[in-house]
């Protein structure tokens, strides 16, 4: 029923003579005026208050969802007595509380698809099939979304922010909650192990197969090892596949030339860490050399063309250095996050390969695997500019300074240029050319001081000059005591703070992460009284980096 007798409406055109002719008084349209509910027209879309005449549940509707409502028996439902209504009306003229459940309404059903679609369901025929790769293609460049690894990316993020975990089937909780739900519905933890959902399952199977388990029919073993061909082919559908035999081995061709066997895990696993996966190029329980490090051996390869040293041991004895550039004295090392963890380093053992090689004057780049996997775009173009190759080159006088006010912009740019990603910042700074962001330099403000917390080009960009200017500016627009910034001795030897007239401070000691899968989790996250236990209870460990160096810089009074 209706709670509200009265209700105030506005009068417009399309209501103005319904409201005359029920000798409602009002001056002209836009008049708000107060009429009982009844008057309203029966197809208005004004929301009335409304009471349940069965469990009594007050809620708001249209008044023509209303009249609709109580156009049956006079009696007004809400979502839950309807739906209770609706499978007694079911049950009475039918037998079923719900169409899907009738035999004759199942073939009609099944019938209307075979002459439209040629199959039983319109889900599993060719039209729709075709049409959800053609829409797939067409959004996310993949056939199937979840082959896209923006959206892996995203559903990996999503489950970790939630969870903690990559995979909502990784929770605790949740296989918890599964088993509670089950031991609650069929008094065993996995639905199988209930006698008479088995016996149910076995019968069905029998009627439809006329063996107790599907894959004893050879004719479905058959179907189904090609519809995973069909799917496998679909799946990796970029990849030079030659051929899928029974055992459902599958043959490719590498860019290389050569033909090796692999697996779908071995394919997923290789895919989903973003390394190479032909087996002869990086052959299976390879330890000594990973397939992520010689997809950077390669890169580099593909970009330097003088001598290269791999794994010598020679030059900073007993360490080894993975990648070694003579001519340029820079060196690269490719840190695995679970065998550089502190199981297997100590926590100076990054910092003791970076001093040794500074003491022969090589700097040395260490490359973090999950740096490689997630931000390689970044970590291309920062070896790029090691190696003195950038490919785009834009001199700062060429640039306009501008300070920004535009959060996401700054978010995004550090997202996506910057190693350490995006940081909060009070000032922040930026170079464009031809209108376009090129370079960005941000401070935090502390008291009279200033941190400056991040800089960088965008990508494959070197701004020549462009850190100069951009302090400059800072310089000349800012009151301040102390500019102090830190160096990462990870990807940085602090050289580009000297040139900008900043004064080395100290050495930090090597700082440390936790290694969660494949993934370093800044050690804020897990802050606590109990925070060591709680790592050893759930085998999570530390991972340290190369320490880092402070500098400062101080204004000069004229």
């Amino acid at each position: 029923m209706i709670i509200n007798e009265k209700i105030e409406i506005i009068v417009n055109n399309r209501n103005v003579s319904h409201y005359k002719k029920l000798n409602y008084i009002f001056e002209k349209g836009g008049d708000k005026i107060l009429i009982e509910v009844k008057d309203l027209p029966k197809n208005s879309s004004k929301r009335v208050k409304v009471e349940c005449d069965i469990c009594g549940k007050k809620y708001t509707l249209t008044y023509q969802k209303y009249n609709k409502n109580i156009s049956v028996d006079n009696e007004l439902h809400c979502k839950s007595c309807n739906n209770i209504r609706y499978k007694k009306s079911m049950q009475e003229k039918y037998g079923e509380d719900n169409p899907s459940k009738i035999k004759e309404c199942n073939d009609k059903r099944k019938k209307t698809c075979l002459e439209r679609y040629d199959s039983e369901y319109v889900i599993s025929s060719n039209y729709s099939i075709e049409k959800a790769k053609t829409t797939n293609m067409k959004l996310y460049g993949s056939i199937y979304p979840t082959q896209n690894q923006e959206i892996k990316n995203k559903i990996k993020q999503t489950c970790l922010e939630h969870f903690g975990v990559e995979h909502h089937m990784y929770d605790d909780n949740i296989k918890e909650k599964i088993k509670k739900t089950n031991l609650e519905r069929y008094g065993v933890e996995n639905p199988q192990q209930n006698k008479e959902i088995r016996e149910r399952t076995e019968r069905t199977n029998l009627e439809r197969y006329g063996v107790r388990k599907p894959l004893m029919n050879d004719d479905i073993k058959i179907k189904l090892k090609e519809t995973q061909k069909k799917k496998i082919k679909e799946n990796y559908n970029d990849l030079n596949i030659i051929k899928i035999d029974d055992e459902m081995n599958i043959f490719i061709k590498c860019d290389k030339g050569h033909i090796y066997k692999t697996r779908t895990s071995t394919l997923y696993d290789r895919l989903h860490s973003e390394t190479i996966l032909c087996t002869k190029c990086n052959p299976m329980n390879s330890y000594s050399t990973s397939g992520k490090e010689k997809e950077l051996i390669e890169f580099i390869k593909e970009n330097y063309n003088k001598e290269i040293l791999l794994n010598d041991r020679n030059i900073i004895k007993p360490y080894e250095i993975d990648i070694f550039l003579p001519e340029l004295n820079i060196a690269f090392e490719f840190n695995g996050v679970y065998w550089h963890n502190e199981l297997y380093k100590d926590k100076d053992y990054h910092f003791n390969k970076y001093n040794e090689c500074k003491k022969q004057s090589i700097f040395l780049f260490q490359i973090y695997e999950d740096d490689w996997i997630y931000k390689k775009d970044i970590v291309k173009s920062m070896i790029l500019n090691k190696i003195k190759k950038t490919k785009n080159k834009i001199y700062a006088r060429k640039t306009e300074v501008k300070e920004i006010n535009d959060n996401k912009l700054i978010r995004k740019f550090l997202d996506t240029n910057h190693i350490q990603g995006f940081s909060s910042s009070s000032i922040k700074i930026g170079l464009f050319f031809d209108d376009k962001l090129v370079s960005l330099m941000t401070f935090k403000k502390k008291n009279n001081d200033f941190e400056l917390n991040r800089f960088c080009n965008l990508l494959n960009t070197n701004v020549i000059g462009g850190a100069s200017k951009l302090l400059s500016y800072f310089i000349n627009q800012y009151k301040f005591n102390i500019i102090t910034t830190f160096s990462n001795n990870n990807y940085s030897d602090g050289s580009l703070y000297k040139t900008l007239n900043f004064k080395y401070l100290y050495d930090l000691k090597p700082d440390y992460s936790y290694v969660i899968k494949d993934k370093r989790k800044h050690k804020f996250n897990f802050r606590g009284t109990n925070e060591k236990k709680r790592m050893l209870e759930n085998k999570i460990y530390r991972i340290y980096d190369a320490g880092k160096i402070k500098f400062h810089f101080t204004k000069k009074i004229k």
